[in-house]
């Protein structure tokens, strides 16, 4: 995965990964580990709205995704399909 995925992340993914370490927005959830000056809200919408960003980067990217990847992508999505095959949540999320 490491050898097929590189190039694929980097051109998927690098431009927000830049901007995540570039803008330094508080992500942190866990109010035991929040700063006095954070807001739990406030770093709840920054998480949310870069998992929205990066997920519909990931979503998106499916033509340049290598071969390879999607071959053991759904090979796993199988394997799953069939280890919970009477879960209903499963099947909400398919």
């Amino acid at each position: 995965m490491k050898l097929a995925g590189n190039h694929y992340l980097q051109v998927t993914l690098r431009s927000m990964i830049d901007e995540i370490c570039t803008d330094h927005k508080p992500c942190e959830i866990d109010p035991v580990k929040l700063k006095e000056s954070e807001n739990l809200e406030t770093n709840r919408e920054n998480l949310r709205q870069y998992v929205d960003r990066i997920f519909n980067m990931i979503t998106t990217s499916g033509v340049r995704c290598p071969t390879v990847m999607c071959d053991i992508f759904f090979s796993l999505r199988e394997s799953a399909a069939t280890r919970f095959q009477g879960n209903q949540l499963y099947h909400q999320i398919l």
